[in-house]
């Protein structure tokens, strides 16, 4: 599945956005792999924390791709220290 961030704005600033963004999300059986579209958007270190929380409960693999070097330094930071590094792939080295 991909997730086109851009499709539901260009900000996102809370841990509150995030879970309301996944919850719009289809259920899975737990074996898929989400792409997350970083072009075009900004987001804070809270929101992006809480996205790829709830989204690795749900999904087996995350693919990063798109974004500034700002918020992507962000992700990357975020996927390290919450033990996500086996799991989150970053298109852009593929």
């Amino acid at each position: 599945m991909k997730l086109v961030l851009s499709t539901f704005g260009t900000s996102f600033a809370t841990r509150e956005r995030a879970r309301e963004l996944v919850q719009t999300l289809p259920v899975t059986t737990g074996s898929d792999e989400v792409r997350i579209d970083l072009r075009d958007v900004t987001a804070s270190p809270s929101f992006m924390a809480e996205l790829l929380t709830l989204l690795s409960s749900r999904y087996l693999g995350l693919s990063i791709e798109g974004g500034t070097d700002h918020l992507r330094g962000i992700t990357f930071s975020l996927v390290e220290r919450l033990g996500l590094s086996g799991r989150v792939r970053d298109l852009a080295k593929s």
